[in-house]
């Protein structure tokens, strides 16, 4: 087995190379660390700021730390990264300055940088104040920590054990119930759901939303309908399509590709890598292994959420049942010209080339925002094709970098099937698909129904629904791009006219749909039938309360009435599950 592989920890290129051992019995790791030239000959090692900051080679830059003091009251980070950067030409690694504080901490590559900078900013006179400059303590990590210790006060032959193991440590953290059997886990999601179910029930009958409410409740241990038995998902394991790598610094210090373990709040934030987690896939997980291999030899380091320096932000990894493989590398350029980004993603489709021959779709995408995951920037292709293909029951989707589909899609097969089943729609039907996508839900009902609508706001997506349509040889589908609170009302009005049977399916963001949404779709008469399908119940709570509250001056149209519900679980391992409503009138 590779030892890079077992537990996430970095071993790539280190500055100390080591060999990971997992024990199976105790799930404890036991880290051999081979000496350092600094540890062989004391006088070959940097003199640090302090005697608690620990060696180079655990916290790497944290070592090379500069409190600033008697600060300005008001000044810019912008400015004062400016100043030590442009004025006093250091060459500042990373930059900490709280709003409203007196001070601020710079840290640097080494200690030669460290000892021209406090020079340099002690004494200096900016804003009208004559600022102070001393060493700083590095961040004390728990987990470095551990490590540091170790470090210092054993023998060359060292190893040290950590009270849980890293691959437990970031399990617990990504796939909270992974050790869970998982009867247990469907229980578990089972229950959560039937207490959602009787909150909605006790808030419909103080409302008095009709005599159902009551009956539903006695006949069903106090929730507002029957709640079916969690539909499973057909893989437990490795079963994400799509995972959003992080990039930052490992346990070892080094740059890394994975997923964030702990927070800042708890005093220690890095990432590890994936390769132990139970819900990423071989290829995703070696992909990232490949691009983690490519920033620690960059001259470029991981972007940080604490200063906003850095350049590599995530890399995200979509896979198909196909066999199609897409990669997107974010990237934020900082000063950086276009020429040298374009140089520097030259380098990076090169190396995963090399390595991933067979990769499809090798993306970039330039992310000037402050927030990691977030961004609307422009995808740039730098190898292949610019989508990935899907095939789900019987049909064939295109999906975009950006586009919304299911993470799992053997999982989403059983959600869709049921949603069919449960809209019971007829050949005279004009199906609804609100929130659609890629129009997964409303294509694969298509040929079962008169005509189909969907209503989706990311461009993109409804691009791809448009071709996806073309791809499956659908001519009775038609897709809107906008906000489902701003076009739905014109559908709707459609609707009036046409006098058909119409069935909704509406399958909102974890925060539910807009209130107007709700009183649209109470208004159109001929909705008789609403499957809706919930990530997060409690954000979309509001929405299953305005459309069975009784009518009113402000809401029109005949309420609805909740027949039945059932989870389908399409995140093992996780306390996430989803949840299919059934609404009639």
């Amino acid at each position: 087995m590779d030892s890079g592989e077992t537990d996430g920890i970095s071993t790539l290129e280190a500055s100390r190379k080591g060999t990971i051992a997992e024990n199976d019995e105790t799930h404890s790791v036991t880290v051999a660390v081979e000496p350092s030239r600094a540890e062989l000959d004391p006088k070959s090692a940097p003199r640090e700021l302090d005697s608690d900051t620990p060696s180079s080679s655990v916290f790497t830059t944290e070592i090379y730390k500069v409190r600033i003091g008697n600060l300005p009251p008001y000044f810019g980070f912008r400015q004062l990264r400016a100043l030590l950067t442009k004025r006093l030409n250091l060459n500042v690694a990373k930059l900490k300055a709280q709003p409203g504080a007196n001070w601020a901490y710079a840290t640097f590559h080494s200690q030669e940088e460290t000892e021209t900078a406090l020079k340099a900013i002690d004494g200096f006179e900016w804003k009208k104040r004559i600022l102070t400059a001393k060493g700083a303590k590095a961040m004390e990590q728990p987990v470095m920590k551990a490590i540091a210790e170790n470090l210092m006060s054993s023998p060359p032959a060292k190893k040290m054990k950590l009270e849980k193991s890293l691959v437990e440590m970031l399990n617990d953290q990504v796939t909270p119930i992974w050790k869970m059997p998982y009867d247990e886990q469907l229980r578990v999601k089972w229950q959560e759901h039937a207490q959602v179910l009787k909150r909605l029930g006790s808030e419909l009958e103080k409302m008095k939303a009709g005599d159902w409410v009551a009956s539903q409740r006695r006949d069903n241990d106090g929730r507002c309908c029957p709640l079916e038995s969690v539909r499973p998902s057909p893989i437990l394991s490795h079963y994400r399509n799509k995972c959003e790598f992080n990039a930052g610094p490992g346990p070892d210090g080094q740059p890394t590709i994975g997923f964030r373990l702990g927070k800042y709040k708890d005093g220690y934030n890095l990432v590890v890598e994936p390769a132990s987690c139970v819900h990423t896939p071989p290829v995703a997980n070696s992909i990232a292994g490949t691009f983690q291999q490519y920033i620690q030899q960059s001259e470029y380091e991981p972007y940080s959420t604490l200063d906003h320096s850095g350049y590599w932000k995530m890399l995200t990894v979509r896979i198909t049942s196909a066999g199609d493989v897409m990669a997107i590398v974010h990237f934020h350029p900082q000063h950086l010209t276009a020429i040298q980004v374009k140089e520097e993603m030259s380098k990076v489709k090169n190396f995963i080339q090399e390595r991933h021959p067979t990769i499809t779709s090798l993306m970039s995408q330039c992310d000037m925002s402050v927030n990691v995951g977030v961004s609307e920037s422009s995808y740039e292709l730098l190898l292949g094709s610019p989508y990935v293909k899907e095939s789900l029951l019987g049909q064939t989707f295109q999906i975009s970098p950006d586009a919304f589909f299911q993470v799992n899609t053997p999982a989403a097969e059983v959600l869709y099937t049921l949603i069919r089943e449960w809209a019971a729609v007829e050949y005279d039907t004009h199906l609804l698909d609100i929130c659609c996508g890629t129009g997964t839900i409303g294509l694969s009902m298509a040929g079962s129904v008169h005509k189909v609508t969907g209503i989706e706001m990311a461009v993109q997506a409804v691009k791809d629904a448009q071709v996806n349509a073309q791809l499956n040889g659908i001519s009775n589908a038609r897709f809107v791009c906008g906000k489902a609170e701003d076009v739905l009302p014109g559908i709707v009005t459609e609707c009036h006219g046409e006098r058909r049977h119409v069935v909704g399916v509406v399958d909102p963001p974890r925060a539910g749909l807009h209130m107007k949404v709700m009183h649209t779709i109470r208004r159109c008469q001929q909705l008789k039938t609403l499957v809706f399908v919930s990530c997060n119940p409690s954000g979309a709570y509001r929405n299953m309360i305005d459309l069975c509250r009784p009518s009113s001056g402000k809401v029109k149209g005949m309420p609805f009435q909740l027949m039945k519900a059932a989870p389908v679980d399409l995140f093992p391992m996780t306390k996430h599950c989803e949840l299919i409503l059934l609404f009639q009138r």
